[in-house]
């Protein structure tokens, strides 16, 4: 995997771990369901403009691009509506439409590494067959 999309890779793991990470918070605090959630909107903030210079730099990848896009449309989303107006489960809910597309940036960016070029495959071609014709034409040592 380029240095280029591993680091892109990584960057998907923090920022995926690191909503997961909220949203266990959201859920473990003791107060009802229906009590406003009231996150940290300077970390969803902090998270969000990470998350965007991810997308811009995935623009090679436009799979795992398209992927980030959705994530960064949502945790928009979420701070617009942040902080209070949204009870635990929705805001649980739309940190879970962060999450996934995160998921699914990292997935597509570990996907079945390219083909190579059509180029390099013609060169690899060529070079094994003009071995096997020098080994073929080469004179037997008797």
């Amino acid at each position: 995997m380029p240095a280029e999309r591993a680091q892109l890779h990584h960057t998907c793991i923090f920022l995926a771990v690191s909503f997961r990470a909220i949203r266990q918070d959201l859920e473990t605090r003791g107060a009802t369901p229906e009590t406003p959630c009231w996150l940290d909107t300077r970390l969803i903030e902090m998270l969000a403009v990470e998350l965007r210079g991810c997308r811009d730099a995935a623009g090679a990848y436009p799979a795992a691009r398209e992927a980030l896009d959705i994530a960064l449309s949502h945790a928009a989303l979420l701070l617009a509506q942040c902080p209070g107006a949204l009870d635990r489960e929705r805001c649980r809910r739309q940190l879970e439409t962060v999450i996934s597309p995160l998921q699914d940036a990292g997935a597509r960016l570990t996907a079945a590494r390219s083909s190579p070029p059509q180029a390099n495959r013609w060169q690899a071609v060529s070079h094994r067959l003009s071995r096997w014709l020098r080994h073929r034409s080469a004179p037997a040592d008797e």
